[in-house]
C-alpha cells in the first residue's frame, strides 16, 4: 500500500491486486508493533490513503507456519489470544523453531506487567540487528533467561515440565510452566513459485532475489534481475513494518524512475548459441536465472563423401529466447563455449583488450 501511494502521489494510475478480500495482509493479524504503535491504528491509516487514491497495485504478503506437534517432542499448550495483560502467571516458556531473525520486542512484555514472572525463551538461533538488538539487551536486563538448545537435542515436554539441554550451561534444565507460546516462524508465501515463473524472478529459500551487482554487496535492494519489476517487504524476506514501509517507498521511486522516460531502450547485448558447437548438456538452461534458454530437438547432419545429408539421428540445442537480459550467466558456465554474449565473445574481448594495451604505451611514450 505505501509503494501505491508513493506512485500514486508522483502522478501515475497504479494498480494495486490483493489476494485477500480487505487490504492489510500479514498486519491484520498483529496487534501491537514492536514500536508500541497499535497495528489497527496503522493499518487504518494506510487503507484510509489507498482507498481515497482508488489505486491499485501488485502485492504478497509472508504466511505464518502452523508449527504445531512440529517441534519434536515437545508438545504443550499453544495460545495466542485471550491471555489476561496482567500476566498473572509464575513461569512463561516461549519456544521459538524459527532458525533465522525473530523480533525479542514481546519477550519482555511479562516482565513489563509483572515483574515476579519468570519467562524462559528456549531457541537454536537468535539473529538481531540495528535498534532490535536495544530490544534483546532490554529484555535480558529485565531478567528474561534465554536458553539454547541443539537441533538434534529439541526441548522435551512430559508431566508438564519442559526438559531442555542447554548448549551453553552444557547441562540438562527443568522447568514446570504456567504457560507455553510457541514462536512461529515467517514463510514464504504459496503463491511466490507461481509468480516467480510468471515475472521470471528466480527463488532463494521461497523468497524473491534481488539483483546481484557484486559478490555479496546488494546496491539495489528492491531491483530484481527482470528489469521493471520491483520488490518489498516479506516478498524478499520475513521483514519487520518498518523495513517494509522503507522497501516499499524505494521499490516506488525506482519504479516512477522508469515511468518518467518517454521511451525505453532495449538492451542489444543478449546471449546467442553456436548450433554446431553446442552438445546440448543443458547447463545453460538451468544456470539462466529468467528461464530465457531451453533445449529443442534438431536433425543431426552427417558428412558422407563430401556430401551433407541428414539422417534420422537427432540432438538437443540450445535456443535462446525473447526474455534474455544479457547476464552472461550461461556463457561463463558453457563447458563447450557455445554459448556467447553477443558484441563480447572471446576474440572481440581480447582484441579490444589488445588495442588498450597499445593505445596506454603509445600515450606513455609520448
Amino acid at each position: 500500500m505505501n509503494a501505491a501511494l508513493g506512485i500514486a502521489d508522483a502522478g501515475y494510475e497504479v494498480y494495486l491486486v490483493e489476494k485477500e478480500l480487505e487490504l492489510g495482509g500479514g498486519l491484520r493479524e498483529i496487534q501491537e508493533l514492536q514500536s508500541g504503535e497499535k497495528a489497527a491504528g496503522v493499518l487504518a491509516e494506510f487503507v484510509d490513503k489507498v482507498t481515497s487514491n482508488e489505486r491499485i497495485k501488485v502485492y504478497t504478503n509472508a504466511r505464518e507456519e502452523d508449527i504445531r506437534g512440529r517441534a519434536g517432542s515437545f508438545k504443550a499448550r499453544i495460545t495466542g489470544e485471550g491471555v489476561d495483560e496482567e500476566v498473572e502467571f509464575g513461569a512463561c516458556v516461549i519456544a521459538t523453531e524459527a532458525r533465522d531473525f525473530v523480533p525479542e520486542g514481546y519477550y519482555g512484555y511479562g516482565k513489563e506487567k509483572n515483574p515476579d514472572v519468570n519467562v524462559f525463551v528456549l531457541y537454536q538461533d537468535i539473529k538481531t540487528y540495528g535498534k532490535w538488538e536495544v530490544l534483546y539487551k532490554e529484555a535480558r536486563e529485565k531478567g528474561v533467561i534465554f536458553l539454547r538448545y541443539d537441533k538434534e537435542k529439541p526441548p522435551e515436554y512430559e508431566d508438564g515440565i519442559i526438559s531442555i539441554y542447554d548448549v551453553i550451561f552444557n547441562d540438562e534444565i527443568q522447568i514446570k510452566p504456567d504457560l507455553v507460546v510457541l514462536s512461529t516462524p515467517a514463510m514464504p508465501a504459496e503463491e511466490n513459485e507461481r509468480l516467480s515463473k510468471m515475472f521470471m524472478i528466480p527463488l532463494k529459500n521461497g523468497f524473491f532475489m534481488e539483483a546481484q551487482e557484486r559478490p555479496k554487496m546488494v546496491l539495489t535492494p528492491v531491483d530484481t534481475v527482470n528489469e521493471g519489476v520491483f520488490i518489498c517487504g516479506s516478498a524478499v524476506y520475513p521483514a519487520m513494518i518498518d523495513e517494509s514501509l522503507a522497501m516499499s517507498s524505494a521499490a516506488a521511486s525506482r519504479a516512477c524512475v522508469l515511468l518518467a522516460k518517454d521511451f525505453l531502450e532495449t538492451p542489444a547485448v543478449t546471449s546467442v548459441v553456436d548450433e554446431q558447437t553446442c552438445s546440448g548438456c543443458g547447463v545453460c538452461a538451468d544456470m539462466c536465472p529468467v528461464e530465457a534458454i531451453e533445449l529443442t530437438e534438431e536433425p543431426v547432419p552427417v558428412i558422407t563423401f563430401g556430401v551433407a545429408t541428414v539422417v534420422g539421428g537427432v540432438k538437443k540445442v540450445a535456443k535462446v529466447g525473447d526474455g534474455c537480459i544479457g547476464c552472461g550467466c550461461c556463457a561463463s558456465y558453457c563447458p563447450s563455449g557455445a554459448m556467447s554474449l553477443r558484441y563480447f565473445k572471446d576474440r572481440q574481448v581480447y582484441a579490444l583488450r589488445s588495442v588498450g594495451f597499445c593505445s596506454v604505451r603509445s600515450k606513455a611514450v609520448y
